[in-house]
């Protein structure tokens, strides 16, 4: 087994256990017996959330050539779905009565949009620093705008028209960079 492999495995564990998470407050919404109140901006991060956690998973296959693995590029790299991992346990509410999923987005959109920004950020960070140079410069611009945008919503938490407005625009972002990270992986 490579290096990699085994990064990628461990990489894969993790994350899956945030998309998991997220899949659980899809189904929560689906079998929901009680109204379910505000649900709006709350789709919204699920679904960026998804596509956040395919993207950099398809971004690890840039790494696969890395012969040689440090343990602090290891744990650069293995911070991201962590973080991701996080971002999933506070984006679905634990509890199963009936919450407002509006003000429960509200109350949480600023840990919430900082660590979906740190995992952006960080997993174009491990690139560089690993790569020695950006896997991809238009890759790299679209993970800036898209984090740009989470930071928006994270300084404005309680801003709800804005919000409104820039997570369609991050969904959008998020899934081109789906695209073009698969375009690149080819």
């Amino acid at each position: 087994m490579s290096s990699f492999e085994f990064l990628l495995g461990m990489y894969s564990i993790i994350l899956g256990l945030g998309i998991s998470r997220l899949l659980e407050g899809i189904k929560n919404l689906v079998v929901s017996a009680r109204p379910v109140r505000g649900t709006g901006l709350y789709i919204w991060m699920l679904v960026i959330g998804l596509l956040v956690h395919v993207t950099t998973w398809l971004s690890l296959w840039g790494l696969r050539n890395v012969e040689t693995w440090s343990v602090w590029s290891f744990l650069l790299v293995m911070l991201v779905p962590v973080l991701m991992y996080l971002y999933s346990s506070i984006t679905v509410p634990d509890n199963d009565r009936s919450v407002d999923l509006g003000e429960y987005y509200l109350s949480n959109a600023g840990k919430m949009h900082g660590l979906l920004i740190s995992a952006i950020v960080i997993n174009g960070f491990a690139e560089f620093v690993i790569l020695e140079r950006p896997s991809s410069i238009p890759l790299a611009a679209m993970r800036i705008a898209i984090a740009s945008l989470l930071l928006v919503c994270a300084l404005m938490p309680r801003a709800i028209h804005v919000h409104r407005v820039i997570l369609p625009a991050v969904m959008v972002g998020a899934a081109t960079l789906v695209l073009a990270v698969d375009f690149q992986i080819r």
